[in-house]
């Protein structure tokens, strides 16, 4: 069998069996017919699973495996040119490959990045704010769309538009050829690192910016609405992106404190929203955050900088943690939400 021009890699689970049909069948009818579409599964149940031709493979694996793995396991196997990730429970517009394949004929473009559409039950949400017409980048406007988000607000509501893997064409061999995968285990956002990782190593993008070539559904049973995955460690997360913003130029990394701190500052709030609203116990809160803000992480190194801290608020709340005032500095971030300061 020849080599398809495109890998379609998805971890498929039994929890979106409701969802399956509707991808397979946006699979199945893409006008640009030449690809493969590998499921990548390990649970015991597969009569629920069906396939419409030999275009349709699952990897079956014998043990629990996450996400991230899953999608590195697709990229070991796949054959395609480019691959593209999909999750179980969305599904693509049934012109997506042809018109990368349009794209990729004319430009060779190593990356291919248009919209995500959100969907929630029957509305269609779409909340991005970049308004160009289709183009093509060459390596310092790759760096400037792609790691200017992190010191600037140009593009700081780009969203799933950029961090998210899913619906975009990378060109397969550019990540064979520096052995670029999802970082395990887990951590906050790692498909924008996978993302960041892979511009790196570019030549050139094609943004797509008018056309919404993913439907993301908004999922409340899905793992990233779990409350479980708001908490995954964050330092491994700036340990890797400050690595990869010291390989660009350096405005980039001189500007990154002030996106650090709203990280930071938005995970504490997750925590102390889920601990009010009965999500989360005190108990459970505490070991995450020593956790997070254990001595020598880039977490406790950033609250520690005074000069960095605009708010009293920070001030206050960063001063109790860095005592391992843990509980009180919940307490009081959750007074302040109850006053109606804006945290």
């Amino acid at each position: 069998m020849s080599q398809p021009f495109f890998s379609i890699i998805s971890p498929i689970t039994q929890k979106y069996e409701c969802f399956y049909q509707q991808l397979v069948n946006t699979i199945s009818n893409q006008t640009f017919p030449d690809f493969e579409f590998l499921m990548i599964y390990d649970e015991k149940d597969t009569e629920w699973i069906n396939v419409p031709d030999e275009r349709f493979k699952i990897i079956f694996l014998e043990q629990e495996h996450t996400v991230t793995a899953k999608r590195n396991i697709g990229i070991s196997k796949s054959q395609g040119k480019y691959i593209i990730f999909c999750d179980a429970d969305d599904f693509f517009p049934i012109d997506l490959l042809q018109t990368f394949k349009n794209i990729a004929d004319k430009y060779n473009a190593d990356f291919i990045v248009p919209k995500t559409t959100r969907l929630e039950k029957d509305f269609v949400l779409n909340k991005h704010n970049i308004q160009n017409d289709n183009y093509i980048c060459d390596k310092d406007k790759i760096h400037d769309v792609f790691f200017g988000r992190y010191s600037s607000n140009k593009y700081g509501d780009a969203g799933f538009y950029l961090d998210g893997c899913w619906g975009k064409a990378f060109k397969s061999e550019i990540l064979r050829k520096y052995s670029i995968s999802f970082i395990e285990p887990p951590c906050r956002a790692e498909d924008a690192l996978f993302n960041n990782d892979f511009v790196l190593n570019i030549e050139t993008l094609y943004l797509l910016p008018d056309y919404f070539g993913y439907y993301w559904r908004i999922n409340k049973n899905s793992t990233m609405f779990n409350i479980n995955s708001f908490f995954y460690n964050i330092n491994p997360f700036f340990e890797k992106l400050y690595s990869q913003l010291e390989q660009c130029d350096k405005k980039y990394s001189d500007k990154i404190n002030q996106y650090t701190i709203m990280l930071i500052f938005h995970q504490f709030h997750t925590f102390c929203i889920a601990h009010k609203k009965h999500q989360i116990k005190m108990k459970e809160i505490v070991p995450k955050l020593k956790n997070m803000f254990c001595n020598g992480s880039i977490c406790y190194s950033v609250i520690r900088n005074k000069k960095a801290l605009e708010r009293k608020y920070m001030k206050l709340v960063s001063f109790l943690i860095t005592i391992k005032a843990y509980r009180i500095s919940v307490l009081t971030a959750e007074l302040y939400m109850k006053l109606g300061v804006n945290i």
